[in-house]
């Protein structure tokens, strides 16, 4: 199949059949053979053929697209082996937002530690913009966030969801003491709202909740990231939207409790890692990925 699919590459960079058999140094029959035997294989006609000359089918811009990404990646995976015949030593650029840095990852670095303890991790924080510029840059190589479901698609760009948490409504137990339990919209009204500007993904989740189930927020204070808001709530500020991974250990010394509000038990929020698409994942990066993709354990009793 690889030897097909680099035959066919040639073909549609050559522009003809003669002159990728010349450069392959092989016959015109047999590059004709190939294609036609990699077009029964995958079943889909690659190109257009009118007298002596060949141009792309659909189907065939699309191949060339996936056959350039597969070929390049064979091609690399002398080094990726290498690079795991060598991993007694390394560096392993990570990146993390700030409130999953606190609740998920020491866990999970803790075990990738050690199982790789001659690796070196560097942890950078920040916003998501921020963390995306890096993976972009190559200054980090992998980096660990919230879905924001108004994210622009960018095929430089590949996600992977590594777990779903549940989002709930938190305050502290002196803010909780005065509302009914449930609330409803019009208890809304008389506490202060611990909102998300719009760097922050959960910017789009709380207002969706707000509008599903007309919700009037009289009272805000607005916040980047969800781990202020978690403190803000601490500190009996008013009530704030969270991870609810987030908000487990708060949770269970009581400075927080959860807030029964209609509507509020079917938020899902995806947690995934980025990186970037073209130089994918080295051998660390991708044993640090399948560490990530254990949800955060509940702590034990």
């Amino acid at each position: 199949m690889l030897d097909r699919l680099h035959t066919f590459c040639v073909v549609v960079e050559e522009g003809s059949f003669r002159k990728a058999a010349a450069k392959l140094f092989l016959s015109q029959p047999s590059v004709s053979q190939q294609i036609a035997q990699l077009e029964r294989q995958l079943q889909v006609k690659l190109f257009d053929r009118s007298g002596h000359r060949a141009t792309l089918a659909p189907g065939g811009k699309t191949l060339y697209a996936l056959a350039q990404e597969i070929l390049t990646r064979a091609r690399s995976l002398p080094e990726v082996l290498a690079e795991y015949r060598d991993l007694s030593t390394g560096t392993l650029e990570l990146g993390v937002v700030v409130d999953l840095g606190i609740t998920h990852l020491p866990g999970v670095l803790k075990k990738f530690i050690g199982a790789f303890p001659l690796i070196n991790v560097n942890i950078a924080s920040g916003s998501v913009e921020v963390l995306l510029d890096a993976v972009e840059k190559g200054a980090i190589e992998i980096a660990i966030m919230g879905r924001d479901p108004n994210r622009k698609t960018d095929d430089r760009i590949t996600w992977k969801t590594i777990f779903t948490e549940p989002l709930i409504l938190v305050g502290s137990p002196n803010v909780a003491a005065f509302l009914p339990v449930p609330i409803s919209a019009d208890d809304f009204e008389k506490v202060v709202c611990i909102g998300y500007s719009h760097k922050s993904p959960l910017y789009t989740f709380l207002n969706d909740f707000a509008l599903r189930n007309q919700l009037k927020f009289e009272r805000k204070v607005l916040v980047d990231e969800p781990a202020i808001a978690l403190s803000l709530a601490e500190q009996s500020v008013g009530l704030a939207l969270v991870g609810e991974s987030s908000a487990r250990e708060a949770l269970g010394r009581g400075s927080l409790v959860a807030v029964e509000c209609p509507g509020a038990d079917d938020m899902q929020w995806e947690i995934q890692v980025a990186y970037h698409t073209h130089r994918g994942l080295g051998y660390a990066g991708w044993m640090l990925l399948r560490h990530l993709q254990t949800p955060p354990e509940s702590p034990e009793e």
